[in-house]
């Protein structure tokens, strides 16, 4: 892993990885890893260790924990997946707490692929969601937005396909997609769970969705 990271190092990136407990996490803060996925069963202790690790952040996917598990498992688990699955699901509402409690960087990944990327905007509705983490709806924005920014800053000139223009912040000289809503994410993000609440698209500078005028 130290390897891994070391060549990261040399295109001044990052390694990441996907853990679950105290053990990867640890092992993975050992050797220099920056990008730490899900980690719902780490303890205290651990996230304080991320808080006092420079350049460290979180990287969470409240639909896969929260959401997807609260309404039971497919009939193709395993009853050992199923105590897995369980344990990620009660987990997925105290880690939040603690990474809001120790300030950890944390932005929103779908870790989604394939036909499971349609969903990825639903992570900013669960994390909404998940109970008694003290995330505001501001928080959850930063998160999908100027914190994704800093990371993506973090990913090197090799990696980085937004090196000409600042990203997640609004300011001069900054690239940014245009996003028009009836409502107000910062006050409550659930605003995107209806679409027609999404009234103009505008990415790259072209239009995609318009329904403030009619067509004709």
């Amino acid at each position: 892993m130290k390897a891994i990271v070391s060549v990261c190092e040399d295109y001044g990136s990052y390694a990441a990885i996907h853990g679950y407990h105290d053990k990867s996490y640890n092992r993975a803060l050992d050797a220099g890893v920056k990008s730490f996925e899900h980690g719902f069963l780490i303890t205290e202790p651990t996230v304080e260790r991320m808080t006092n690790t420079e350049g460290v952040f979180w990287s969470w996917q409240p639909f896969g924990s929260y959401t997807l598990f609260a309404g039971g498992f497919p009939d193709w688990f395993s009853a050992d997946m199923v105590a897995k699955g369980t344990a990620v699901n009660k987990g997925s509402t105290v880690v939040p707490k603690l990474m809001k409690k120790h300030g950890v960087l944390t932005i929103l990944g779908s870790d989604m692929f394939g036909d499971e990327v349609k969903f990825a905007l639903t992570n900013v509705i669960s994390a909404a969601e998940v109970p008694g983490t003290g995330f505001t709806s501001l928080d959850i924005m930063k998160m999908a937005t100027s914190n994704a920014g800093l990371v993506c800053a973090m990913s090197g000139p090799g990696r980085d396909y937004y090196k000409e223009a600042k990203l997640g912040v609004v300011e001069e000289g900054s690239w940014a997609d245009v996003l028009i809503l009836n409502g107000n994410p910062l006050d409550d993000v659930h605003v995107f769970a209806e679409t027609d609440n999404v009234q103009l698209i505008m990415k790259d500078g072209k239009i995609y969705k318009n329904i403030l005028v009619s067509p004709d």
